[in-house]
């Protein structure tokens, strides 16, 4: 207790060094904070959006379907029903895909055709919110703006697929166009119809089977746990369950690697703090050399001068988080609620973000203390030590 009373009284003596060294400390941890927010806040809006667009938290499949499409890879619709029981699933909802060609007037193109749910879609994905004019029929198609270009379409236009059956058979029919996906400002050229999804599998000859399950969490954080969870309960050693991570595994590297980028952005913070913090503990250590002479000269031990000198640094560096914490709060509360918007929407993964938000989490204030504290304790340490093998003569000589 007396050590922390003389080092309060250390930091308090020299006030403007310690003002110095705190605002070299504060800033550290303001900068620290606010990137760690706002990279976490951005990511969770990047994987909302993605997830949310159509991927889900968690996607069932026939096994190896996600490396072999396949019409015949299919398993019962009733498997889903199995969700109900999941404190942690909120949504989920079946699809069926098929390659088809579409046909109008004297053109013809290669699609994907999408056999959704119109009711548990809009509960599971945005798929609603995309549709820019008309809406999803039992007998009608929606059709994503890039075939409206390509095939001259628009709602109420007739369409012609043709593809083939999963008995064998050719499947073919005239469908109403009764929706459109997107618009005239979109960049996507994907060619995609959606069908009802049995009318779908009606057209597909399925019956009730299914290509693709789609489902939301509570969190997306956890769908590996949950997957996990899935596979257990189910024991199908038929029905491959993975979290988002894995299925869209280019887009979950891609935000790893952008990740890895922020982490070398905050070593640089680091070094930047730990040159402001060395340079003030060394003019404060060479300032009291005589100080520190005089201390073991009258038999002070070198382990309390290392902890007397550590016990400063201590104490203004968590002073200094305390107050950049408060700084960082009011920073995390604006970035939150009004984020910085991007003159032009950036495309991370194939979907595209408007702007930048901050997030209010743990890991945006612990992080940064224990940074910033291990950083000032470290550039004190080799200094520190040089004090305390000093000999009381050498260090009373110097003045």
């Amino acid at each position: 207790m007396f050590l922390i009373k003389m080092a309060l009284r250390n930091v308090l003596r020299q006030r403007r060094r310690s003002i110095l060294t705190g605002l070299t400390i504060i800033v550290g941890f303001f900068l620290l904070s606010i990137s760690i927010g706002l990279a976490e806040g951005s990511y969770s809006l990047i994987i909302n959006l993605f997830t949310g667009d159509h991927t889900g938290h968690i996607q069932i499949h026939r096994e190896d379907y996600r490396n072999r499409p396949s019409l015949y890879k299919t398993f019962s619709a009733t498997e889903g029903d199995k969700l109900a029981r999941f404190p942690f699933v909120q949504s989920w909802a079946p699809r069926v895909y098929a390659p088809a060609l579409a046909f109008h007037n004297d053109k013809a193109i290669g699609i994907q055709i999408i056999g959704v749910d119109n009711v548990k879609e809009p509960q599971t994905t945005s798929f609603q919110r995309k549709i820019s004019s008309g809406n999803l029929t039992t007998t009608g198609v929606v059709v994503s703006f890039g075939m409206t270009r390509v095939l001259n379409l628009n709602i109420g236009d007739s369409l012609v697929l043709i593809s083939q059956g999963a008995d064998g058979s050719i499947a073919n029919d005239i469908f109403p166009v009764v929706g459109i996906i997107g618009s005239k400002t979109d960049t996507d050229t994907t060619m995609l119809c959606y069908l009802n999804i049995t009318t779908a599998q009606q057209f597909l000859s399925l019956g009730d089977k299914i290509h693709e399950i789609a489902i939301m969490t509570n969190t997306y954080s956890k769908a590996p746990l949950y997957a996990n969870i899935l596979r257990k309960d189910f024991k199908d050693p038929n029905l491959d369950i993975q979290p988002w991570q894995v299925v869209e595994k280019y887009f979950y590297d891609a935000m790893r690697a952008d990740i890895k980028g922020m982490w070398i952005s905050i070593v640089i913070i680091m070094i930047i703090v730990a040159l402001g913090v060395l340079d003030t503990v060394l003019m404060s250590l060479l300032e009291r050399t005589y100080e520190f002479g005089i201390l073991k000269a009258l038999g002070t031990r070198a382990s309390t001068l290392f902890t007397l000198i550590m016990s400063e640094v201590s104490l203004l560096s968590i002073l200094s988080i305390v107050a950049g914490s408060l700084i960082s709060a009011i920073a995390h509360w604006w970035f939150t609620a009004y984020g910085i918007d991007l003159p032009e929407p950036i495309e991370f993964g194939g979907v595209q973000f408007t702007s930048y938000r901050s997030t209010i989490a743990f890991n945006t204030y612990w992080i940064p203390a224990v940074l910033t504290l291990i950083t000032s304790l470290i550039v004190t340490l080799f200094p520190t030590i040089g004090v305390m093998r000093r000999a009381p003569v050498k260090a009373l000589r110097q003045f």
